[in-house]
């Protein structure tokens, strides 16, 4: 497990919690000076169509949208998956971006996040049939 989804899944530390808001406030300030992205602008749809948290989405879309990058810019996915831990030395560079990837689908994994719009379709059955309950 990735040492940010055992942060995520194991703090209690309200200070340290407060530490993460504030630096996904000072990226959303980024955003302001900057267009989005695919997965970002894909995000904004999915979240107001299925009435999701925005983060979510774009959880589940980042390893789709990068697979469809690979081509175009393989050195930058292997170097995220090296910041995530993947173990590169010795791959192509095309190989690394494949092992980025997957880095990203496995800390995604950690954290519960659905790994396809199918999945989420179960998921969003789940939150319709909790929501009839009321």
């Amino acid at each position: 497990m990735a040492q940010e989804s055992r942060y995520f899944i194991q703090s209690v530390n309200v200070l340290e919690k407060g530490k993460m808001a504030y630096a996904q406030f000072l990226a959303g300030m980024a955003f302001n000076n900057a267009s989005l992205g695919l997965v970002h602008g894909m995000a904004h749809q999915l979240g107001g169509f299925y009435d999701l948290p925005h983060g979510v989405c774009n959880a589940i879309l980042l390893s789709h949208v990068t697979n469809f990058n690979k081509l175009a810019k393989p050195k930058k996915i292997a170097k995220i998956g090296k910041l995530l831990g993947a173990n590169t030395e010795g791959m192509s560079i095309m190989e690394a971006a494949d092992a980025g990837i997957k880095a990203i689908v496995d800390l995604s994994s950690d954290l519960g996040i659905p790994g396809s719009l199918e999945e989420l379709e179960d998921v969003i059955g789940i939150f319709e049939s909790a929501y009839k309950g009321f």
